[in-house]
């Protein structure tokens, strides 16, 4: 089978393959194949530029990590994006280094792999340690396009990879209906990181004693009923903290109103607390109390963590500001304080009154925030 009918074959392949690890594999292989290499590898950017290896045929080991390999060709090629062929590496002025001398490298093809057309993502590598002048020009043809058939694969992978990632995430974080929306319309939003203006909810239980026994099943109908309250009024259900938690009204989709669908998810919450009191009393002997805290304004959201864990989470003052505010509850004895940021924006300034102006801890000036004129 001659290059273009293998690498017909390869392409179909690669197209009907599944999974990131699969494609990786079985291109190298067919790579090693049908270039006549004794080895190979294909690395990747990792996290903060570091290029990991994500398959290898082998490639021995000397010592803990180093690699039987010179990292000085791989860089190059990954640093300037230009393709590299040596026939005698041991020989070429242009790779000067003890690393190929050491190894005894001779016949060497590495080629970059593009995410796009700037950005280089990773570095396809095969040689032969024993013979000279194994690969030639066709060689490197075949192996620049197929690096590229390899490029738009993994980039293919990676879009599905983090559409998963995204479905998994709406899926517990907002309701059925924003997801979908976001699913049909997520272009014009950038998950990695964002400034955004939305109002920050955080909530967290009062003067909780409950036994260890209980504490579970208490907790899972509280937590039941609060989130389903927060996804009602759209809102963004962003973490879990204890036996509190944090949302967000605005984000990931901007919804008209959102200030005020906060403060009125927040009185939900406490009518509805009143109903699982009653349930509480009578089931545990039990009434639990809360604080909820809510302030808006301009902040970072984007999905934050590892491939293992990640979350869609905001940054910055706002948030930080928001937390105070509950923490201020057990201060000014009452259930709910907002800023007058939030409340200012909305019609229902009717059913607040003021506090006045109060220091929030790591915050130079003071904030007007209101509590409800009535306690629920």
């Amino acid at each position: 089978m001659d290059r273009l009918e293998a690498l017909k074959k390869i392409t179909k392949e690669i197209n009907s393959s599944m999974g990131l690890a699969h494609i990786l594999d079985m291109t190298l292989e067919n790579a090693i194949k049908i270039t006549n290499a004794e080895r190979g590898f294909i690395m990747l950017e990792g996290i903060n530029g570091v290029l990991d290896i994500m398959t290898a045929r082998n490639i021995d080991q000397c010592g803990d990590k180093e690699l039987s390999i010179s990292m000085s060709i791989v860089h190059n090629v990954y640093k300037t994006g230009i393709s590299v062929i040596t026939h005698n590496a041991m020989e070429d002025k242009r790779f000067e280094s003890p690393s190929i001398e050491y190894f005894g490298l001779r016949s060497i093809i590495a080629v970059p792999l593009f995410e796009n057309d700037k950005k280089i993502m990773g570095v396809i590598y095969v040689d032969n340690r024993f013979k000279n002048g194994v690969f030639d020009k066709e060689d490197l043809n075949f192996m620049n396009i197929y690096a590229s058939e390899i490029s738009m694969a993994i980039n293919r992978e990676k879009i599905q990879d983090e559409k998963n990632r995204l479905n998994s995430i709406l899926e517990r974080t907002v309701s059925s209906q924003i997801a979908e929306k976001i699913k049909k319309d997520g272009d014009e939003i950038n998950f990695r990181g964002e400034k955004k203006e939305a109002a920050i909810m955080f909530t967290d239980i009062r003067e909780e004693n409950t036994p260890a026994e209980i504490l579970l099943n208490v907790l899972n109908k509280y937590f039941e009923v609060m989130t389903d309250i927060i996804l009602k009024r759209s809102g963004c259900l962003m973490k879990f903290l204890g036996d509190g938690f944090m949302a967000a009204f605005g984000i990931p989709l901007m919804t008209e109103n959102y200030r005020e669908k906060a403060i009125l998810a927040a009185f939900d919450m406490l009518n509805s607390l009143n109903i699982l009191n009653e349930f509480f009393q009578k089931e545990y002997g039990i009434i639990l109390k809360i604080g909820i805290g809510i302030h808006s304004g301009a902040m970072t959201a984007g999905i934050i963590g590892s491939r293992i864990r990640h979350e869609y989470t905001v940054i910055g003052d706002i948030p930080n500001t928001a937390s105070r505010l509950e923490g201020l509850t057990k201060e000014y004895k009452t259930n709910l304080i907002v800023s007058e940021k939030v409340l200012s924006k909305t019609n229902l300034e009717y059913l607040f009154k003021p506090i006045g102006n109060v220091s929030i801890r790591g915050k130079k000036e003071k904030i007007r925030v209101f509590k409800p004129k009535e306690e629920l």
